[in-house]
């Protein structure tokens, strides 16, 4: 199976001003075995685009040279300042053992603690297994002891608990003695977990005496569904 398949996208900032533009061309030229997993599966891309704090529109479009079918997504986007004062959560990556299923034509390089490519999809089923990927920007004055842990907890619609992981993290990365950065993963097995829907919440905290003690927080949820 022979085909041609044109990617592009690029940012508007909140003043309509345009950012980095990004083009891909797919030579698709697939074996038989990897076009069924393409036509069942779908295909993936994770490119990545450096963008600076503030508001964005996304604008993505594909194009399918054989049929000439095209297709474009617009996505609001909401990059925070991750240097401000506090605990800063980036986003958090998913991936899953389903996940490897679906053809990466480009993972992304520079996620190596996640054991798959990172995956958009939000529904998986009982006996898969997630893994988080996140990183933690520690911006608490360094005078202020403190430690920074992360929690990750999965709980059902009826606000029952059904996951809890806490773990300590260690800098691995200062910026001049005043900012560390922390990465964090950590794995969730689905395979006594219902099916239902459920909110995946990943907190991390800072600790410590005085004014630190518990108040410096970043959160960040996602839905997902368990099949």
């Amino acid at each position: 199976m022979h085909d041609d398949l044109e990617l592009s996208f690029f940012a508007l900032d909140d003043k309509g001003k345009s950012h980095e533009g990004t083009f891909y061309g797919l030579n698709l030229t697939l074996r038989p075995e990897t076009y069924e997993r393409v036509r069942s599966q779908g295909l993936r891309l994770n490119p990545r685009v450096p963008l600076p704090p503030g508001r964005y529109q996304l604008r993505i479009g594909v194009r399918e040279s054989g049929a000439g079918e095209m297709g474009s997504v617009f996505y609001d986007l909401d990059v925070p300042d991750f240097s401000a004062s506090g605990v800063s959560l980036s986003g958090v990556l998913l991936t899953a053992t389903s996940a490897r299923l679906q053809p990466t034509f480009q993972p992304d390089p520079t996620v190596s603690a996640l054991p798959g490519p990172a995956t958009s999809r939000r529904e998986f089923a009982r006996g898969d297994t997630l893994n988080l990927f996140a990183e933690v920007y520690d911006n608490v004055p360094q005078k202020e002891q403190h430690r920074v842990e992360v929690a990750t907890t999965l709980l059902s619609e009826s606000g029952r608990e059904v996951f809890r992981s806490t773990q300590p993290l260690a800098a691995s990365s200062a910026n001049n003695g005043k900012n560390s950065t922390f990465t964090y993963a950590t794995t969730l097995p689905l395979a006594d977990v219902e099916a239902g829907r459920y909110l995946l919440r990943v907190e991390a905290t800072a600790r410590g005496s005085g004014n630190v003690n518990g108040i410096q927080n970043s959160v960040r949820e996602t839905l997902i569904t368990i099949r």
